[in-house]
């Protein structure tokens, strides 16, 4: 049995980090079996970070490595018969969400003030007042450095979160007219592409991210398809 750790679930969210539920999704697209143990020190990952997974006595930390390690296992043809330049659309679409998105929605959390007591909450979850307190203004610390060595967390909060609705109505464009990423059936792209729509939509993280992807019924449309597909009962 494959155990997969990752950040759980929360504020209507059968998972709030992007990445964990990347592979959740992917784990259950492709029916593997697995059992989540959540922690919600994202210090205590290989690499300081979730997910990774524990299987046999193998300790596999990224989500891109972990897909490639369950490709490998469970010989997967993640491809599904796919043109060339249509895997190549979803690969750079997954690469906008996850290497630019990401920090805007990282922004959005854990730097905007309306946010931040919402995230601090759920990381003090089941810890000691004194030691929640340390790591969540730790974790934060660690994130806005992140931003500015990125170069988003520069820029004043409008024209980070301008940047962010940009790439949205990017991801509505290319869902415009197909069920899913690649077209009527889901792919590996869209554990992507669903993971960090989810998030954005969660009206626990009110932003201009959430209502401008609010605004555009494609993606809400898309969020609920996924969703009864992999997660009916919500979790």
């Amino acid at each position: 049995m494959i155990k997969l750790y990752r950040f759980g679930p929360g504020l209507g969210l059968p998972e709030l980090s992007p990445f964990c539920m990347k592979v959740e999704t992917f784990m259950r697209m492709f029916d593997i079996q697995h059992k989540s143990q959540f922690i919600r020190n994202p210090q205590a990952g290989p690499n300081g970070k979730l997910p990774f997974i524990k299987a046999e006595d193998l300790l596999i930390a990224d989500s891109y490595l972990i897909i490639d390690y369950l490709v490998e296992r469970f010989f997967l043809d993640i491809k599904q018969g796919l043109s060339i330049k249509a895997l190549a659309h979803g690969y750079m679409m997954c690469r906008m969400l996850e290497e630019h998105y990401y920090w805007i929605l990282m922004y959005s959390r854990w730097v905007d003030k309306t946010n931040w007591p919402v995230i601090k909450g759920l990381l003090m979850e089941n810890m000691p007042p004194g030691v929640g307190n340390f790591i969540s203004l730790m974790t934060r610390g660690h994130v806005k450095r992140q931003l500015l060595a990125q170069g988003l967390g520069r820029h004043k909060p409008d024209v980070i979160y301008q940047l962010g609705c940009r790439d949205l109505t990017t991801v509505a464009d290319l869902l415009t007219g197909s069920s899913f990423v690649l077209g009527e059936e889901p792919t590996v792209y869209d554990a992507v592409a669903h993971a960090f729509l989810v998030g954005t939509l969660c009206t626990k993280f009110p932003s201009p991210l959430q209502q401008h992807a609010q605004s555009l019924p494609v993606l809400v449309e898309y969020c609920e398809r996924m969703n009864q597909r992999y997660y009916p009962d919500g979790d």
